[in-house]
């Protein structure tokens, strides 16, 4: 709390801290590592999205993923009843390493879809690699 007004994005005074934004790159990782392993997807076609119910904070991981050198578009999403924004990464094979590089996934379990019960590896150049 000495750093972030409110922990819900839902909170108008919701923003990323200017220590995050503005710091090094080594920081800036670390951020987004949290970012994707509690808001992140990855469909089976290898599509990574990332939500938040404020544009104000998902336009600030934008720029964040952009400085880092990732492709990526924002969406509204138009399947869920509250308002919730997407930050969905260009599906392409620079994007994908990138993202592998700097781990940004945890190892995690598929809990839903057509790979449920699979392992997601960040050390696996495919999305999902194992049945558990």
């Amino acid at each position: 709390m000495n750093y972030i007004k409110s922990y819900s994005t839902s909170n108008k005074f919701a923003e990323i801290p200017k220590e995050i934004r503005n710091g090094p790159k080594k920081l800036k990782i670390e951020f987004l590592r949290t970012f994707w392993d509690n808001e992140g997807s990855i469909s089976k076609e290898s599509r990574l999205r990332g939500s938040s119910n404020s544009f104000h904070v998902i336009n600030q991981l934008n720029r964040i993923h952009e400085e880092l050198g990732f492709e990526t578009n924002i969406y509204k999403d138009k399947h869920n009843l509250n308002i919730n924004y997407i930050l969905s990464l260009n599906k392409n094979i620079r994007n994908l390493k990138k993202f592998y590089k700097y781990k940004l996934f945890t190892d995690s379990i598929a809990n839903r879809g057509d790979f449920c019960g699979m392992k997601l590896c960040r050390n696996s150049h495919l999305p999902f690699h194992r049945k558990i």
